[in-house]
């Protein structure tokens, strides 16, 4: 039992973490988007980085 409950600290920890990355990886979207690299539109790449946090939600659930 103790175990199991080390298990699920730990798992809520990296998800805490992972979390306050993507946030912060949020804040780029205009910025990406801009760069001369991807010169794309700024919805589109917001839609891509909801997407792709979604599927790590899912993956992580």
């Amino acid at each position: 039992m103790k175990n199991k409950l080390s298990l699920t600290l730990i798992r809520f920890l990296t998800n805490f973490i992972r979390d306050g990355f993507a946030s912060q990886f949020g804040m780029l979207i205009k910025p990406i988007a801009q760069s001369q690299c991807f010169n794309a539109d700024v919805n589109t790449v917001a839609f891509i980085f909801s997407l792709l946090n979604r599927v790590l939600l899912i993956k992580t659930g």
